[in-house]
């Protein structure tokens, strides 16, 4: 109920005026050229600048670049995971071996992930070589660790990982699992992975479906209790989107937390051969839990609530869900789609489609504007302070003034380490790395592949360029 009374404002179409000059910026820029050209580009400068040797995408990097990236930051697990995922995707409508490689070389650093720690079911945020004089630089020292063992030809007790791990990286990880468990043939690596699917699994789920520290204490971000109880769990939750159990008044659900969930319980289920988590989840009404969950409190969208949403549902539909889950599922996609469907998104446009939201005789439409999206998608994504206010056509929010009343093209939004889970209206952001800091071309690599999977699903033709960028 509180999901449909409390959904979110959508956002007006870009104006005209700014769709023209975001196709102009792209042409001046060089990043107006053929799809399947700058798919090719974003893969090679992917694989040139932004893997660490152990096989983990290092998302945002310093500019210049460095000839060995390493991953400092908190959400390499989640963002090497959909690496594994869009690889996964790449493979299956292109059959392309280098496609299976660099799957593979992801699905190796997310099992380094899973065993560095040296404690059974506990996942590493990142690892990174031990560098004593920036740990004594970071804010949080206490969550940097070092590595324990060895595996793989990598000696654990060279690194240092970060512990207070979050329901992102889960969410991410859950699905580049399954994708690549569907597809991998290494024997080694295949087994490697069931060990971690079955060991992450029961960790969480015996902690009541919690991350936990090495000594059993939740992280800050792990919840993934799908209720929260009381008025004011219920209020302070629409304020900093964290369950917090007070006063045993009322239930109410809780964002996403029921859908990662789900997810989780159905790709273990799968893969390790034990029907078990998903219909415990069952008998505790998670999949009522999913469609009534509460994703934009005071009309207000949580963009990174919605993100974990869509990774979830995803790949909820890869298990070939029974029916009372897909149509909750696709409840929740449509009730995202009818908030953000003027915002161009690839990645959301991707997952209506597949969840058949779109009606069929606006999805030529929703496609076009997908690809207008990618072809004026920038190359450059190294970090700039944007200010967009003056810019012809743009109409400011009168309480948030850095926020237009409509989208904007993507082009004109300030760079994000995953473009989907931005604002898509933001015309104001300050930075301090003024160009020395690059995100990765995943987001657009995958937004790509999942619209190619889903083409290929619905049985429509695909250009053989497009194939085999």
């Amino acid at each position: 109920m509180f999901g449909v009374l409390l959904s979110g404002c959508r956002l007006a179409p870009i104006p005209a005026v700014l769709e023209q000059h975001g196709r102009q910026v792209a042409e001046e820029r060089g990043d107006w050229i053929p799809l399947e050209e700058k798919v090719a580009w974003f893969q090679k400068d992917l694989e040139a600048h932004y893997q660490t040797p152990q096989g983990i995408l290092a998302y945002r990097v310093p500019f210049p670049y460095q000839p060995d990236p390493a991953a400092w930051h908190s959400d390499t697990l989640g963002w090497t995971s959909l690496w594994a995922a869009a690889e996964a995707m790449r493979y299956r409508c292109t059959a392309n071996p280098d496609a299976a490689e660099q799957r593979d070389r992801a699905l190796r650093g997310i099992d380094h992930l899973a065993r560095i720690s040296g404690v059974p079911g506990l996942l590493a945020r990142t690892m990174v070589p031990q560098d004593p004089a920036w740990l004594e630089d970071t804010s949080h020292p206490r969550h940097w660790v070092l590595g324990v063992g060895s595996h793989a030809g990598v000696d654990y007790s060279n690194f240092m990982w970060k512990t207070d791990n979050a329901k992102f990286q889960v969410t991410g990880w859950t699905l580049g699992m399954h994708l690549g468990l569907t597809q991998v043939e290494d024997r080694e690596l295949r087994a490697d992975l069931l060990a971690d699917l079955r060991s992450v699994s029961h960790r969480i789920v015996d902690a009541g479906y919690r991350l936990t520290e090495a000594d059993g204490t939740p992280t800050r971000f792990g919840d993934l209790v799908a209720s929260a109880r009381g008025p004011f769990a219920w209020l302070l939750w629409t304020c900093i989107h964290t369950p917090i159990d007070l006063v045993p008044f009322f239930d109410f659900a809780v964002g996403p937390n029921a859908m990662i969930a789900v997810a989780l319980a159905r790709v273990h289920d799968r893969h390790c051969c034990e029907a078990r988590f998903y219909p415990d989840l069952e008998r505790q009404d998670y999949v009522e839990l999913i469609r009534d969950g509460v994703y934009a409190p005071f009309k207000k969208t949580h963009h990174g609530n919605d993100l974990l949403t869509q990774v979830a549902a995803w790949t909820i539909l890869e298990t070939d869900p029974p029916e009372d889950l897909h149509r909750a599922v696709v409840s929740v996609i449509r009730s995202i789609w009818n908030r953000h469907c003027e915002d161009r998104n690839p990645f959301l446009i991707a997952l209506a489609w597949r969840t058949g939201v779109i009606p069929p005789d606006e999805l030529p439409q929703r496609l076009a504007e997908a690809h207008y999206t990618l072809q004026v998608f920038p190359r450059n994504r190294r970090l700039y302070s944007v200010d967009r206010t003056d810019l012809e056509g743009v109409r400011r929010q009168w309480i948030d003034r850095d926020e237009a009343r409509h989208a904007m093209p993507w082009n004109l939004l300030p760079s994000s380490s995953f473009a989907w889970k931005s604002h898509p209206g933001r015309v104001r952001r300050a930075t301090e790395e003024e160009g020395t800091r690059s995100h990765s071309g995943m987001d657009f690599l995958l937004a790509w592949w999942m619209l190619r999977d889903q083409q290929l699903r619905a049985g429509l033709p695909v250009e053989p360029e497009s194939r085999d960028p």
